[in-house]
């Protein structure tokens, strides 16, 4: 039996709206959300998707059901991405800038208490995350963490994830391809991961600028064969 044979991975449910907030401040200890707004997150889809959730919150649970860890993902709204969108406008368009928080998700918090880590349950996590993305039609997931974490660096590429250089931009290709938008990370303060849910977004260096890229996010549509690294294929 494996370290992680008796952790449930699950979704959240409101009446856990406090544990759910205590787990995700270990990551963040400012973590702004409150356990009022948490449970708002966890009745309900967002109305304006037609009931579709965009938000997920998935927690593993220990066999005497104490809740050890959580992650939540969802649309990439916070101010990276609208500062993203403010500025491409002009290149994308309306309709393509409208839909960048509809088509990349953000991986926003994922913690795991300090008995319970180095048992393969944040690969879990993340492994819910990537599925959740897929049942709401993300195309991408991205999250930004501190170079200093030398220990988060290995496991996000071993997972199959791009991790950024700690001096490069967050950029993405145009939907003609012809110029690039994005926006930087701080150098120094933030790397970003990132993880393609559809089989034509790559990693290129596009030739009007040389600078690498995330490359055919508004090619195909949602809910196409996903192209997600072979660890989390299902089994």
């Amino acid at each position: 039996m494996s370290d992680t044979d008796h952790i449930t991975i699950r979704s959240a449910r409101a009446e856990e709206a406090d544990r759910v907030v205590e787990l995700l401040s270990i990551a963040e200890p400012q973590h702004l959300a409150t356990a009022s707004g948490m449970r708002t997150l966890l009745r309900a889809g967002d109305p304006a998707a037609g009931g579709q959730t965009l938000v997920h919150i998935v927690v593993a649970e220990a066999s005497d059901h104490r809740l050890v860890g959580a992650a939540m993902v969802g649309p990439a709204a916070a101010r990276w991405a609208h500062e993203v969108v403010t500025k491409a406008r002009p290149l994308l368009g309306d309709h393509y800038a409208d839909l960048f928080p509809r088509v990349v998700a953000e991986l926003s918090e994922i913690a795991v208490e300090e008995p319970y880590r180095r048992r393969g349950i944040g690969l879990r996590l993340m492994e819910a995350a990537v599925h959740a993305c897929l049942t709401s039609r993300y195309r991408l997931m991205v999250w930004f963490f501190r170079p200093k974490d030398k220990g988060a660096v290995a496991f996000y590429e071993s997972i199959g994830a791009t991790c950024l250089d700690v001096h490069e931009d967050l950029v993405f290709a145009s939907p003609s391809e012809e110029g690039v938008f994005g926006r930087g990370l701080q150098h120094g303060k933030l790397r970003a991961g990132l993880i393609p849910l559809v089989s034509n977004i790559y990693f290129g260096n596009l030739n009007s600028t040389g600078k690498r890229c995330v490359v055919g996010l508004w090619n195909g549509v949602p809910g196409e064969a996903a192209n997600v690294p072979a660890t989390f294929a299902a089994g």
